[in-house]
């Protein structure tokens, strides 16, 4: 069965790979995806993060907010042109309070509006998702119909299309920096897979514990290594199993919820899920109490891995 995660109303058609795409010419490469499968490698990599996620101590907004800037600057720095720079700067000077470290509030823009995009700024979310498919070679995005790219175009698509124009460099460089900080944080923790968990409320269809789908997500999509927690997102959950390089972010690296322990997943074109559970009556008797419908089960116990 094929599912298709990707919520409206910011969905109708895809971009081709002609002029109206706005990175055409950033050929996606492949790469294999995630997987419906349960390895001892993912169960591995999802305790880990999970220990980061419940450590004392561990990483806060601001911290990985200030450790973003301090890789965006370095990028910056690092640029020949200035041309980085002077795109950062131009943000900050059209944006942010008089004063304001524009990469400081340049990286916190962003972050926020992972979280909050839905609600507030969106333009900034979407462009950051066309980042993810420029920089990272995601499975091209969808998005609100845009055949001809002219007056019929969303406010928010507008919106991004114009981020993308004066920004896009920047935006790209955030997106890398973001990435290759989460890399060598798996890396350095000895996690070559992780298995992650997301919940949903299908808008069509059923679906029914034990099936395999394939999952069509946005270019980063939210997934979390708590199944507890992915039930509060939906009636239906998917677990998947996934490589560490197609892990965006996590919420103790920069992009993402800490409380929410999520994983940032990078989209491929061959992403398969399983669904661990369907409809309602399909949670196991002793995660569910029937009469109050209350989970009630240990956190990521067996039944998340059936």
């Amino acid at each position: 069965m094929h599912l298709n995660l990707l919520p409206p109303p910011l969905v109708v058609t895809q971009f081709g790979e002609g002029e109206g795409h706005p990175f055409h010419g950033n050929q996606y490469t492949g790469g294999y995806g995630g997987s419906a499968e349960v390895t001892e490698a993912g169960r591995a990599g999802n305790a880990a993060l999970t220990e980061q996620f419940v450590s004392p101590g561990s990483g806060s907004e601001s911290d990985t907010n200030a450790y973003l800037t301090d890789q965006l600057l370095d990028r910056a720095a690092a640029d020949p042109t200035n041309h980085l720079h002077e795109e950062v700067a131009a943000y900050g000077k059209e944006f942010a309070q008089s004063g304001a470290d524009p990469y400081a509030y340049f990286t916190h823009a962003f972050l926020h509006a992972w979280g909050w995009g839905y609600f507030n700024e969106p333009e900034l979310r979407v462009a950051l998702l066309w980042g993810a498919t420029r920089e990272l070679h995601a499975a091209p995005d969808e998005f609100q119909k845009t055949d001809s790219l002219t007056s019929d175009r969303s406010e928010v698509v507008n919106g991004a299309l114009d981020l993308t124009d004066n920004y896009g460099d920047a935006i790209a460089a955030l997106v890398a920096a973001q990435y290759e900080v989460t890399q060598e944080e798996l890396r350095l923790a000895g996690i070559t897979e992780v298995t992650v968990f997301r919940g949903f409320d299908p808008e069509e269809g059923t679906f029914h514990s034990g099936e395999n789908v394939d999952v069509n997500a946005r270019a980063l999509s939210s997934w979390s290594t708590n199944v507890e927690q992915a039930t509060e997102f939906g009636s239906t959950v998917l677990r998947m199993t996934v490589p560490a390089s197609q892990v965006f972010s996590t919420g103790a690296t920069g992009f993402g919820s800490f409380l929410e322990q999520e994983v940032v997943v990078i989209n491929r074109e061959h992403d398969t899920a399983r669904v661990i559970k369907g409809d309602e009556y399909d949670w196991p008797p002793s995660v569910l109490d029937q009469k109050t419908g209350v989970v009630v089960g240990p956190i990521n116990g067996d039944w998340a891995w059936a």
